[in-house]
């Protein structure tokens, strides 16, 4: 599968935001271009990167006193299954940048 340089971008935003971004505005904001970077609504309401961000979201918003359902919280493995969609997509990048620098 052939990804955008939109949802790579989206994706490396992901990694980066659950390594422990902190700034609600600035995750809502990455969130917002995610959900933008992807072809339908369906595409992006299930954004393995948009899924990432929210949960930093949903983590920082409970971290405050909020009561927010997660879920997350009710699927085990989900998390791993979208870091790992993500790193593909940032794989896929590096492995088109290496192509095209050996033609």
């Amino acid at each position: 599968m052939s990804y955008t340089p939109e949802q790579i971008k989206a994706a490396k935003d992901a990694i980066s935001i659950i390594a422990g971004a902190c700034n609600p505005k600035g995750i809502a904001k990455a969130l917002d271009r995610a959900y933008c970077a992807e072809e339908d609504t369906k595409a992006a309401a299930t954004s393995p990167a948009a899924m990432l961000m929210l949960h930093q979201l949903v983590y920082l918003a409970s971290h405050h006193g909020a009561k927010v359902c997660s879920d997350i919280d009710e699927s085990p493995g989900a998390f791993t299954k979208w870091l790992d969609e993500c790193e593909r997509r940032i794989a896929q990048e590096v492995n088109d940048h290496v192509k095209e620098t050996i033609k």
